[in-house]
C-alpha cells in the first residue's frame, strides 16, 4: 500500500510539473480602482481585449517571481505584498495543454505605469466601469474575487487607505 501511495504521488507530482504555468494579479489603487491593461493588437491571446496584467511564469521561476517580473515588464510596477488568491487549472485556449493560472491581488505598488510593446492602453477603473470595455472573459468576476478576497483580508487600517504604498 504505501508503494501504491508513493507511485500515485510521483505521478501527480509529474503531472503538475508538466503544466504550464502562468500568473495574473488585480492592482488596485487606494479609491478601489483596478489597473487593466488593453492587450497589442499583435498578441496571440484576445487581442484588442482588456485584461488584468499577468503571463508565463519562467522555468526556474515560482509563481510569485514570475508575477512579479511580468508586472515590472508590462507596466514598471514594482509589487509590494500580494494575496495568493487562487490556483486553477485551465485547458490552454487551442491546445490540448493544461496549465496552473495563479491569481494574486494586491493594493501596494510604486511607480508609474509604462507600459511594453505587449499592451496599447492602460487604464485605472471602478467596478462599475468594467461594462464599458471590451475585455477578456473572466475580467469581472476576476476583479469581483479580488476585490472580496482584499476587503476580508485587510485590517481596518489598511481598507481605509492607511499603509499603501500608492
Amino acid at each position: 500500500m504505501k508503494q501504491l501511495f508513493e507511485n500515485w504521488h510521483h505521478f501527480i507530482s509529474e503531472q503538475e510539473e508538466e503544466k504550464t504555468k502562468l500568473a495574473k494579479i488585480a492592482i488596485f489603487d487606494s479609491q478601489n480602482r483596478a489597473l487593466i491593461v488593453k492587450r497589442a493588437s499583435g498578441t496571440s491571446w484576445m487581442p484588442g481585449k482588456w485584461s488584468l496584467v499577468g503571463g508565463h511564469v519562467e522555468e526556474g521561476e515560482t509563481a510569485e517571481e514570475g508575477m512579479r517580473r511580468e508586472t515590472k515588464e508590462e507596466t514598471s510596477l514594482d509589487l509590494g505584498s500580494m494575496d495568493l488568491i487562487s490556483v486553477d487549472t485551465i485547458q490552454m485556449e487551442g491546445k490540448d495543454d493544461l496549465a496552473n493560472i495563479h491569481f494574486y491581488a494586491t493594493r501596494e505598488f510604486t511607480g508609474d505605469v509604462t507600459l511594453d510593446y505587449e499592451n496599447d492602453d492602460f487604464a485605472w477603473i471602478a467596478m462599475e466601469e468594467i461594462e464599458q470595455y471590451d475585455s477578456v472573459p473572466d475580467l469581472k468576476s476576476s476583479l469581483k474575487k479580488a476585490l472580496e478576497w482584499l476587503d476580508s483580508h485587510e485590517s481596518p487600517g489598511q481598507r481605509a487607505g492607511m499603509g499603501w504604498s500608492n
